[in-house]
C-alpha cells in the first residue's frame, strides 16, 4: 500500500553501500522509518531532498522490515538560513532530538508537527542577537512539547499532603516526587529540591493552565529553574539524556562571553 505524507528529516542511518534508514517525523504518520535506496550513489535523485533538518513531501510504500520505503520525494523547504548559522543549525537539531527521543512510533500528532515547523520556520527568519531570546525560544518549545505529549503535572498542590500551594509560601519542586511540595514535607526530599519564589509559583500555576506569555519578564535565576523542571519531565518522557544538551550549554555559554566583552 502506498501513502503519501509531509515529513522532516530527523536523523539518518546508512546500511550497505547505497541505502539509508532515515528517520522521520510526519504530519499524517507520526515517527516513522523509512528505507531510501540508492540515496548514497552520486546519480541519485532523491539524495537531495532527503537531507537532515529538511521538510519534505514523501511517496512511500509499506514494508515489513522497515516501516516503508520511500520512493518518490521532494523538498517543500531546505531552511537555507537557518543551515547556514550554526547557532541556528544546533538549536534546530536539538528539537529535532526532543522530537525524536520524547514521540512514539508511528502515532500520528499534527499539533507537534506544527510546533516543529513553526519553529523551524521562526529560526528561518529571525535573527537571534541576545542570549536571553535564545533561552525563552528552547524553553517555550520544550514546554509545549511536554503539554501536546499529555504531561500535566499538577504545579500547584503538594504531592504529599495534596494542600494547595499560595504564592505567599515557600515550596520546593522535588524530582525524587515528581512535582511539587510544600515548605513542610520538603524536608524529607530536600537533597536535590528546587527553591521556588512568588514569581515562580505564579508562572508554574499560570503554565498549568495554559499561560506562558509572561516567561520572558523572567530573572535569568528563575529562568534556569524552570528548565531544570521542564528538563526532568522531558528526561521522565525520554528515559534518558539528550546528546544535543551539552552543545546547547556550550552555545549558551559562549553567547553569555561575547555579550559580556560587548
Amino acid at each position: 500500500m502506498y501513502k503519501k505524507t509531509t515529513g522532516f528529516i530527523l536523523r539518518k542511518k546508512q546500511l550497505g553501500e547505497a541505502d539509508s534508514l532515515l528517520i522521520i517525523f510526519s504530519d499524517k504518520l507520526g515517527k516513522i522509518k523509512a528505507l531510501a535506496k540508492g540515496i548514497t550513489k552520486t546519480y541519485s535523485k532523491k539524495a537531495g531532498h532527503l537531507d537532515l533538518l529538511m521538510l519534505s513531501d514523501l511517496e512511500l510504500r509499506e514494508n515489513k522490515a522497515y516501516d516503508y520505503i520511500i520512493k518518490e520525494a521532494k523538498a517543500i523547504n531546505n531552511f537555507p538560513i537557518l543551515r547556514s548559522n550554526l547557532t541556528k543549525t544546533l538549536i534546530a537539531f536539538h528539537l529535532t532530538e526532543l522530537i525524536d527521543k520524547t514521540t512514539p512510533w508511528g502515532e500520528t500528532n499534527e499539533k507537534i508537527f506544527s510546533l516543529l515547523k513553526n519553529s523551524f520556520d521562526f529560526l528561518e527568519r529571525v535573527k537571534y542577537t541576545k542570549r536571553k531570546d535564545l533561552i525563552y525560544f528552547i524553553l517555550l518549545f520544550k514546554l509545549n512539547l511536554i503539554k501536546l505529549l499529555g504531561v500535566r503535572p499538577k504545579l500547584n498542590i503538594c504531592l504529599v499532603c495534596q494542600k494547595k500551594i499560595s504564592s505567599k509560601e515557600k515550596a520546593y519542586f522535588s524530582p525524587q516526587k515528581g512535582g511539587i511540595v510544600c515548605s513542610i514535607c520538603q524536608t524529607p526530599y530536600s537533597k536535590e529540591s528546587i527553591e521556588l519564589d512568588k514569581e515562580l509559583i505564579d508562572q508554574l500555576t499560570k503554565m498549568e493552565d495554559g499561560k506562558s506569555e509572561n516567561l520572558y519578564l523572567f530573572r535569568e535565576e528563575n529562568f534556569k529553574k524552570i528548565s531544570q523542571i521542564i528538563d526532568f519531565y522531558i528526561k521522565l518522557i525520554s528515559e534518558k539524556d539528550l546528546q544535543s544538551t551539552q552543545i546547547i550549554k556550550k552555545i549558551k555559554s559562549s553567547l553569555r562571553e561575547k555579550e559580556k566583552i560587548n
